[in-house]
């Protein structure tokens, strides 16, 4: 298979790892703003002088920690996999470019 026909099937995997990256990114992303706005509903300030109600709150910031750190956790495990879907597109935008500037240099 020649050099010019490979170009094709390095723009499709090329196309294919971009889709990944910009898929596991969005995902980072979309955890990271439910990480805010968590946060932000167990800053903001009620306060009650009846003790019901202050129990109340209390197991309301307990549950909105725990999600908090179930979401970062999820975040933390996405980790390896951006970094392992950003490897892969600079690899096979690396060859596909490589194989662009072969053909560019053979054709001149």
């Amino acid at each position: 298979m020649s050099l010019k026909k490979l170009i094709p099937v390095l723009e499709t995997v090329f196309e294919r790892d971009q889709i990944r990256m910009l898929q596991v990114k969005k995902r980072s992303e979309e955890l990271d703003q439910e990480i805010q706005r968590l946060s932000a509903m167990k800053r903001s300030k009620f306060s009650s002088s009846e003790p019901h109600l202050m129990r109340q709150q209390e197991r309301y910031i307990d549950w909105v920690s725990g999600e908090i750190e179930k979401l970062k956790k999820s975040k933390g495990a996405l980790e390896p996999e951006l970094r392992e879907a950003r490897d892969a597109l600079k690899l096979s935008f690396g060859r596909l470019e490589a194989a662009r500037k072969i053909v560019a240099e053979s054709s001149v």
